[in-house]
Order: structure tokens, then C-alpha cells, then sequence
């Protein structure tokens, strides 16, 4: 795939993801990988920098969660602006 064009969609699709459900950083790269049947591997390299700035912007928020075996993983949710973004993010890739 075009560099350009994953950097360009990329908010796209994690907004996509996380208005589905919450999820945390790992979750979301595997659910990118089986969405694209492995054909786009999205590294934590890639990831974080476009999360961080999605939650700068007011998008994305995240939080902490301890599972049962005790280990906490940051997730992230979606936020009423996220959704704005989304909307507006689909409505020009559909044009």
C-alpha cells in the first residue's frame, strides 16, 4: 500500500476501530492486520504518534484497565469530537 496513503487514512481507521468499541494499542494492530488479511501490518512505531495526536485533538481519550491477571493496559475511547471526525473523515473519502 502507498505510504501516503496509509498515513493519510490511518485516523480514519483507527477511528473507525475505537467507534466500534473501545480498545487498547495492540488490540487495534491485530484487528487492522485481520482486517486487511495481513496485507498492512501497522507497527506500535506507527501507531502511537497518530493515537497521541488524536488525543491532543480532543478525539481520542484514554484510560487505564487492570485485567484478571493483573496486568493494566491503556485503552483509548472515542469522544463526542472523535465521532464529528469520523463523520466528516468518511463523508470526504466517500466523495
Amino acid at each position: 500500500m502507498d505510504r501516503e496513503l496509509k498515513r493519510g487514512t490511518l485516523e480514519l481507521v483507527l477511528l473507525h476501530l475505537l467507534d466500534a468499541k473501545d480498545r487498547y494499542g495492540y488490540e487495534m494492530t491485530a484487528e487492522v492486520a485481520e482486517r486487511s488479511r495481513g496485507s498492512y501490518e501497522l507497527k506500535e512505531g506507527t501507531l502511537y504518534p497518530v493515537l497521541y495526536r488524536l488525543e491532543k485533538a480532543g478525539q481520542v481519550e484514554p484510560y487505564w484497565e487492570t485485567q484478571d491477571r493483573g496486568v493494566p493496559r491503556k485503552y483509548y475511547r472515542i469522544t463526542a469530537a472523535g465521532r464529528a471526525e469520523l463523520v466528516r473523515q468518511r463523508e470526504g473519502w466517500l466523495s
